[in-house]
């Protein structure tokens, strides 16, 4: 189940949005999934989804407590890139329903963010 909410998590995300990166493996765990937004501050995003009852983590898990992740650095991520990496975390008790509520809050905090600031 988790698999497949993963999957529809990606494809939707991957498929509406524009700039946007999957930066998990294929062949990671189910129940969490990491995008990197170009020119997005993760923080802004987190804050907008949290206000729409959606929450979310930013950075990458081994830069919880460092400003600067190792991970993006070796994935040679730029700073535009690697300052709009989300995590999202899934459980069995999800549905498809709010998977897709998710992507639709995502989809107007992005936009939103990106008419604000001007960037793409």
């Amino acid at each position: 189940k988790l698999q497949k909410l993963k999957d529809l998590l990606i494809e939707r995300i991957m498929y509406e949005l524009d700039d946007v990166s999957v930066n998990s493996p294929e062949n990671s765990i189910p129940s969490l999934v990491s995008f990197s937004f170009k020119n997005i501050k993760a923080e802004v995003l987190l804050h907008m989804l949290e206000s729409k009852g959606f929450f979310i983590s930013s950075g990458s898990a081994c830069s919880s407590h460092h400003k600067d992740s190792y991970v993006h650095r070796a994935l040679n991520y730029e700073n535009s890139r690697s300052d709009g990496t989300i995590r999202i975390s899934m459980s069995e008790f999800n549905t498809v329903d709010e998977i897709n509520e998710f992507v639709d809050a995502l989809k107007a905090s992005v936009k939103d963010i990106r008419k604000i600031t001007g960037l793409k």
